[in-house]
């Protein structure tokens, strides 16, 4: 975050953020925030290729995002598909040619950072249930398999005025911010980040706000394809940091009008 304001206390306001949505009953790392926060370092990777230019940082991109599928499927498919859309979006402001030669590259360090582990495990004759145990859970999960019906936002609200009441009025709530305010905030980035590039006024701030939605919307669904609602909190992180994102960006336009 800090990377993309430039303010240091803006990344420690992130940080403070993700610790406090730590899970510290959960021994794995998977059990907690870092999981789905660990799917942004490709975005950030890719966020500084476009500031600096130096293939590099799409080498890591690449390499990060192919071992974060080994790590987690639906972050590590999140996090290729964000940067990917990152790179088309750019490739939308520059020529073809420069926009498929950076898709190229990433491509190379997705290889580079995937085939150590399919040749390691090919090795010990354990190559089809590495892709059994990739794609089974994935799969099932999409279909729906151990999730909750999702929350109907009419009925929710009608069950509040029904029957009014602060447990009511929680479950309502809860309703809205979990299941539909993501949607709306990346359904919001997107339309803002279109509008500007339809004026010619995009930059590479919203290359960064247009992957970190991508990688929310598609984190989304499997988020809400667990089978408690105690998981549902990792629906948060990347709405969150669009968030703070977009309010320092907000603030900062607001100085510069006003001053």
């Amino acid at each position: 975050i800090r990377d993309i304001t430039g303010r240091r206390n803006i990344a420690v306001a992130g940080m403070l953020i993700f610790v406090g949505f730590y899970y510290p009953w959960f021994s794995a790392p998977n059990g907690t925030m870092l999981r789905i926060v660990i799917g942004l370092l490709p975005i950030l990777l890719c966020y500084r290729w476009f500031n600096t230019r130096q293939i590099r940082f799409l080498f890591g991109a690449g390499i990060t995002s192919g071992l974060i599928v080994f790590y987690s499927q639906e972050v590590g498919a999140g996090a290729t598909l964000a940067v990917l859309s990152m790179l088309v979006f750019s490739g939308f402001q520059e020529t073809c040619r420069h926009g498929l030669h950076a898709i190229g590259a990433f491509f190379v360090g997705l290889f580079i950072g995937t085939m150590p582990v399919v040749i390691g495990f090919a090795q010990m004759g354990a190559l089809q249930a590495l892709i059994m145990n990739l794609t089974e859970y994935p799969q099932l999960a999409m279909l729906g398999y151990g999730a909750f019906p999702f929350p109907s936002l009419i009925s929710a609200f009608e069950k509040m005025i029904a029957n009014p009441g602060f447990g009511s009025f929680r479950s309502f709530f809860a309703v809205l911010f979990i299941s539909y305010g993501p949607i709306l905030l990346y359904a919001s980035v997107a339309l803002f980040v279109s509008i500007r590039w339809l004026i010619r006024r995009s930059t590479s701030f919203d290359a960064v706000l247009f992957g970190i939605a991508c990688f929310g919307l598609i984190y989304y669904r499997s988020a809400l394809a667990r089978s408690g609602f105690d998981k549902s909190g990792t629906v948060f992180p990347p709405a969150l940091i669009l968030s703070i994102i977009l309010l320092w960006w907000l603030w900062h336009l607001g100085r510069r009008v006003w001053a």
